[in-house]
């Protein structure tokens, strides 16, 4: 399961994604940040240089796992030669959350590369359900699941997302990786308020949360990972640390990754303002939504 005890340690702390132009200054330079969160995909295939670095970080720093693979919605959901592949990578890097995406990414023959949306639905539900408590029960490992961005939907959805999410939570005893940024994204691209999503989450779903930034692009949020965060999407991370409390937080940058001084400068801005929110939360849970004035 989820190291929970490393969780609540973690909780105030902003890490950073693990990026191989990094390595040299994440090992020989002064430690500045307390945790990494690594793709699982860029290591488990390898044996060589890759991970050996990991060995060598792992020595000095926290990690937890963020995977693409597992296709929670397909079915079949995954393949054994990458379960195995996985739960060796668990045992030997012990990381304190193992996550990947609630979505589809492949089918028996075709892999997309990207994370396709799910129908919020009862057949859905038992189907993601069924797959996760199969690849929890093989890993021994609870697993979170990460709320996704998406640019179209079902006509006839059965559940909002937090209530599918909340219900595959309670079924399956995973946790929820909540992804910040990507409840402000669909909110705007679907017009509907991420205000009153993050206030239908339950707390205790909840082990880690994501912020990023984004791309406007014409009448929509592309979900870019890319740049400093917006202050909209600052904001609701303020709300939801106010809601929810405070877990560990990933700053994710992945496009045009910067130098590692600028991406640590963009660490310590959230930190700084982030963590613990009951110092720096400018919104009170009660407060009226500023979603409507809040500009792009």
């Amino acid at each position: 399961m989820e190291n929970s005890k490393k969780c609540k340690q973690l909780a105030t702390q902003v890490g950073l994604g693990l990026r191989p132009s990094h390595y040299s200054e994440i090992l020989n330079g002064p430690r500045r940040v307390s945790w990494f969160e690594v793709v699982t995909e860029n290591y488990l295939n390898s044996w060589g240089l890759p991970r050996k670095h990991l060995h060598h970080i792992r020595s000095q720093y926290e990690l937890a796992t963020h995977g693409v693979g597992l296709s929670l919605g397909s079915q079949p959901a995954y393949r054994l030669d990458y379960l195995k592949l996985l739960k060796q990578f668990i045992h030997e890097f012990e990381p304190f959350i193992v996550s990947d995406h609630l979505c589809w990414t492949s089918t028996v023959h075709h892999n997309s590369h990207d994370l396709l949306p799910l129908k919020k639905d009862e057949k859905t539900l038992t189907a993601v359900c069924q797959n996760i408590g199969s690849i929890q029960d093989f890993l021994g490992q609870t697993i979170a699941i990460e709320n996704v961005s998406q640019y179209v939907c079902f006509a006839d959805e059965e559940m909002e997302e937090v209530e599918f999410i909340h219900n595959v939570c309670q079924k399956t005893g995973c946790k929820w990786l909540l992804d910040i940024n990507n409840v402000y994204v669909n909110g705007v691209n679907f017009q509907k308020d991420p205000y009153a999503y993050i206030n239908q989450v339950h707390t205790e779903h909840v082990v880690q949360y994501h912020i990023a930034g984004h791309t406007p692009c014409d009448d929509y949020l592309f979900d870019t990972h890319r740049g400093p965060v917006p202050r909209e999407v600052i904001l609701l991370a303020q709300h939801t640390l106010g809601k929810l409390g405070n877990k560990p937080m990933l700053l994710e940058w992945d496009t045009e990754i910067p130098a590692y001084d600028q991406l640590l400068e963009e660490r310590a801005r959230l930190q700084h303002l982030l963590m613990p929110a009951t110092q720096h939360s400018t919104l009170k849970t009660d407060e009226k939504s500023p979603y409507a004035s809040l500009s792009i």
